[in-house]
């Protein structure tokens, strides 16, 4: 959370969800909601490290309209 990586380890000490979660109300010009909401990752720099194997396009477009038409099966 944050600029920094964190662990589910770290959670108890994190300050970001300490003061989220404080009874202090926190102003919409804070930097604390940059801070928390900031965050980087690496993109692949090709396909055979992507994390996320591609699906077909109709795939996707069947699972759309699914939860359009309300047919969804899980």
């Amino acid at each position: 959370m944050g600029a920094a990586s964190s662990s589910i380890r770290d959670l108890p000490e994190n300050e970001y969800l300490k003061k989220l979660s404080g009874r202090e109300a926190i102003s919409e010009n804070d930097p604390f909601w940059n801070q928390l909401l900031s965050f980087s990752f690496t993109i692949p720099t090709n396909r055979n490290i992507s994390p996320v194997p591609p699906r077909p396009v109709a795939t996707q477009e069947q699972a759309r309209n699914a939860l359009r038409v309300d047919t969804l099966q899980l």
